[in-house]
């Protein structure tokens, strides 16, 4: 009768054991989540900053880029969340404004200061966020936390580059 008790009372701590694990898991998951979509919507709001502030100000250098770029980053200046815009084009824009960076990057003038740290910023909150999507992606699919991730519906992030 003891043997019995003990079966059970071993097969309930193993059970138990389980449970609580894929509690944990389950919690780091949704923590790791909520990290990445803030750091994805603290990045897109970035750019979208930085790409409102390099086209009005493009007036400071039109004779270093051409009128294409602005002509391109027009299209995109008003919308209200980049993120929803399919990746390429998020890349796109971004090149753009790194091309633009690049230009007066050259000239070392006070006068683009504020042009110069907005970039700046933008690629310290690109690489933040690229580190979480690359953290996130990887956790999710390890073999036992997969299994949790699926029956949460967690999906991989889009990672910028």
């Amino acid at each position: 009768m003891t043997e019995i008790i003990f079966e059970i009372v071993g097969a309930l701590t193993i059970v138990l054991v389980i449970v609580i694990g894929i509690i944990q898991i389950r919690l780091s998951l949704l923590k790791l989540w909520n990290e990445v979509s803030n750091k994805e919507i603290v990045f897109h709001r970035e750019m979208q900053e930085t790409l409102a502030l390099y086209y009005d100000n493009k007036n400071l250098f039109c004779d270093l880029v051409d009128d294409d770029v602005f002509m391109f980053l027009k299209k995109y200046r008003n919308k209200r969340k980049l993120r929803n815009i399919h990746l390429k084009e998020r890349q796109k824009i971004f090149t753009e404004l790194h091309s633009i960076y690049i230009s007066i990057e050259k000239l070392k003038t006070d006068e683009y200061l504020e042009l110069r740290n907005r970039f700046k910023r933008l690629q310290s909150s690109r690489r933040i966020y690229n580190t979480k999507v690359l953290e996130y992606n990887q956790r999710i699919n390890i073999f036992p936390i997969r299994l949790v991730a699926v029956r949460m519906k967690l999906k991989l992030k889009e990672y910028f580059g």
